[in-house]
């Protein structure tokens, strides 16, 4: 069986070789369900839970508007956690938030007392690092369905380390985030200044 392809196939073929992640998108190598699992288990051991939303977990999921990844990555954390009795020794709830801006979020996190936000795939570098900056000052933990957001301005992401899923954690964008991790917990995760 012989494939031909004319000048335009080669050159898309080129050009997805080529462009950086960020234009291209960088996926989350760990699945979506297995991060819900992972971080329904950690938010547990934040000192600063409690003083979130009190006896409800609640769960922003942001999606891109247009990104078909980030729509199946949000679709599957809201089912994933949806199927959960309970997170944290607590009652929760989780919404699908569509990106529109930093602070269009921050204020979302303020107004509905959230616990997590949870970055699906599809967002730009200058996105995430614009989320971080936003977050700053407001105690929610941040997390990012790729394994560079928490390089870029998330508190955690998750990446995929000879064959097992690793946490990430910006103990700096932690801090500012008011999350409070023990050190016991810290030490089975990738640390990040």
């Amino acid at each position: 069986m012989r494939f031909l392809m004319g000048p335009w196939a080669v050159g898309l073929v080129a050009a997805g070789l080529v462009l950086p992640a960020p234009l291209r998108g960088e996926e989350a190598t760990v699945p979506v369900a297995v991060q819900m699992d992972l971080l329904a288990k950690l938010i547990v051991y934040d000192r600063n839970l409690a003083n979130r939303g009190g006896d409800q977990v609640v769960t922003l999921i942001l999606v891109k508007s247009g990104h078909d990844e980030s729509a199946r990555a949000g679709a599957q954390a809201l089912r994933t956690l949806g199927q959960k009795d309970e997170i944290a020794l607590r009652r929760h709830a989780e919404e699908l938030v569509t990106f529109v801006d930093a602070a269009t979020l921050a204020q979302s996190c303020r107004t509905l007392r959230a616990s997590v936000v949870y970055v699906t795939p599809g967002f730009s570098d200058a996105e995430l690092s614009a989320i971080g900056r936003s977050l700053t000052g407001i105690s929610v933990i941040s997390a990012g369905a790729v394994a560079s957001s928490a390089r870029k301005g998330l508190v955690l992401s998750f990446d995929l380390v000879s064959g097992k899923p690793k946490l990430l954690i910006a103990l700096g964008q932690a801090e500012k985030q008011q999350v409070s991790l023990s050190a016991n917990v810290l030490r089975l995760m990738q640390v990040l200044p």
